[in-house]
């Protein structure tokens, strides 16, 4: 929500923000992010590993960890020099990027694509598994299936 659009802006009293503010504080927390993770397959040079990708729908690039480029026997098509933004405004320092072109594929092998990617020495943190709970029986029942690594 644009809370500086006119629409938007509201006049709070004094009991109102506090009630707002502890509201924010008081709110449920969890350390668990759930993450859209998918297992592909990227293929390259007659070689083909499977990964656990992260879906960033935010992100204006693609990205694969450098080692694996590596590991792929990966050569870069070009480099890129970029500065990437983060959340908050904050801008990273200027830094090289290896821009390779590889072959992903779904881990049934049903459907594949070529896409550019930049190579990262770390794309994130640790992303944990999905948690079993109460909801999995109801996945099961349609026929929704949660792989595990």
């Amino acid at each position: 929500m644009c809370f500086e659009l006119p629409v938007n802006k509201r006049e709070y009293s004094t009991n109102e923000a506090i009630n707002l503010s502890n509201a924010l504080i008081t709110e449920e927390y969890s350390e668990a992010v759930l993450l859209q993770t998918i297992f592909v397959n990227i293929g390259a040079n007659g070689k083909q590993k499977c990964f656990r990708a992260l879906i960033n729908s935010d992100s204006q690039n693609s990205h694969v960890l450098k080692k694996t480029a590596e590991e792929l026997g990966l050569v870069p098509v070009s480099k890129r020099n970029l500065a990437h933004s983060l959340f908050g405004g904050v801008k990273a320092q200027v830094k090289d990027h290896g821009l390779y072109e590889i072959k992903l594929k779904t881990s049934n092998g049903k459907y594949s694509l070529h896409i550019q990617v930049l190579d990262q020495l770390s794309i994130c943190g640790i992303t944990p598994s999905l948690q079993s709970g109460l909801w999995n029986k109801e996945l099961r029942e349609k026929k929704i299936w949660i792989e595990r690594e």
